[in-house]
């Protein structure tokens, strides 16, 4: 739509209200009492610290009133604080794991993905399994004062295969176990294997245990995916991508191609494997380079086609291009400061130069030509020096 008819519309749309129309005021009225009902709730979770209800109402808003910066930018900052409390129980979950701790593990990285869903990390830890294979074990009871990393220091050598022990007999926790408890220490592949004199050992062709946090774990994963709180924020965020990817697609086709990157990646961002999406970047840079080399800009088209290539490495037509970018783009520098050299702008010639030697420091005597500037510009600066009174 363009200016002048977008102006019209308005004025009609106005002078309609002003007029009493009393049916399109109330169709005007209701999304923005909604949005503003959503927004309210939105704001009173996030100042309870309710991050995950506060970020899906904004979403409902954001849904009714898609052109309000004040519900974009309230959204956008609850949902880098959920990704940030995400990440942070992402990395305590790990650090819980690297000590053994287990079950606080589990339950940090389900926290991970109470705050973001997505949490690739989170969710790969939680349905991650470890298969553990031996040919043989023996029984071990803990003694007094023992711990597992001790177990392990006896057996192997390293009290770092402690985490091996855990696993095999599937502990929740392996920095606390109780005396008497019977243990099974498995034969490490490649790892010394110290036994007693006189160990009973219990032989298998192929005992392998296939080992995950915990079961209980696991179900609570499956339980938090098939939450309605979850699948709101799914639904929310798929409305607000779709939103970016019809906004991306509108500037592409009004060939406005750097604002259509920038929705393009608030897709990409949500759902990297939007391959789709992914060429739609590439086809804008890709036309953008071609309007760029129509004005002469060659710079600016040589880094729109390099952003070409981290989408197609593949992309025939930008190497060539390229080269012939970064080609002309040096001979054009090359010859200005050839120009202002004989012109005596030394300064100029100098910066013209050091254009193409950020590019190519062997291109053509360029180098030369910068000492040989330098050097005259040195010497005249002295002259003058020794001209003063």
């Amino acid at each position: 739509m363009c200016c002048k008819t977008r102006s019209s519309f308005y004025l009609i749309l106005i002078a309609t209200v002003l007029f009493g129309c009393a049916v399109i005021e109330k169709q005007l009225q209701i999304p923005n009492a909604a949005a503003k009902g959503y927004l309210s709730k939105g704001r009173a979770s996030e100042n309870a610290g309710n991050w995950v209800e506060a970020a899906r109402y904004y979403n409902l808003a954001l849904a009714v009133d898609p052109q309000n910066k004040q519900i974009a930018d309230s959204l956008k900052r609850v949902q880098a604080k959920r990704l940030k409390l995400a990440e942070v129980h992402y990395r305590e979950g790990l650090r819980n794991l690297a000590q053994g701790k287990y079950r606080d593990g589990e339950r940090q990285f389900l926290a991970a993905l109470r705050y973001w869903p997505q949490h690739k990390g989170a969710r790969e830890k939680l349905q991650s399994r470890t298969q553990i294979k031996t040919k043989r074990y023996i029984m071990h009871t803990v003694q007094k004062g023992e711990t597992i990393s001790i177990i392990s220091k006896n057996y192997y050598n390293d009290p770092k295969h402690f985490q091996i022990i855990a696993k095999f007999n599937n502990l929740p926790d392996a920095t606390t176990v109780r005396v008497g408890k019977e243990l099974k220490v498995p034969e490490i592949e490649g790892v010394p294997f110290l036994l007693p004199a006189g160990t009973p050992e219990i032989k298998s062709d192929s005992l392998i245990v296939d080992w995950q946090l915990t079961n209980r774990g696991g179900r609570e994963y499956q339980k938090a995916q098939q939450t309605e709180e979850v699948q709101a924020d799914a639904e929310a965020l798929d409305t607000m991508v779709a939103s970016y990817r019809d906004a991306g697609l509108q500037l592409f086709h009004e060939k406005k191609y750097d604002e259509a990157v920038i929705e393009f990646k608030k897709v990409i961002n949500a759902d990297p494997q939007d391959f789709k999406t992914q060429e739609y970047i590439y086809k804008a840079h890709v036309n953008s380079a071609q309007d760029l080399l129509k004005e002469k800009q060659y710079q600016a088209a040589d880094q729109k086609l390099q952003a070409c290539l981290d989408f197609r490495t593949d992309c025939l037509q930008c190497l060539p291009v390229i080269k012939q970018c970064e080609d002309v783009y040096k001979e054009l520098h090359y010859q200005l400061g050839i120009r202002y050299f004989g012109e005596e702008k030394l300064e100029d010639a100098i910066n013209e130069w050091q254009l193409v030697q950020k590019f190519d420091p062997n291109y053509k005597r360029v180098q030369e030509n910068i000492r040989r500037a330098e050097k005259i510009s040195t010497k005249i600066q002295q002259l003058k020096k020794e001209s003063r009174p």
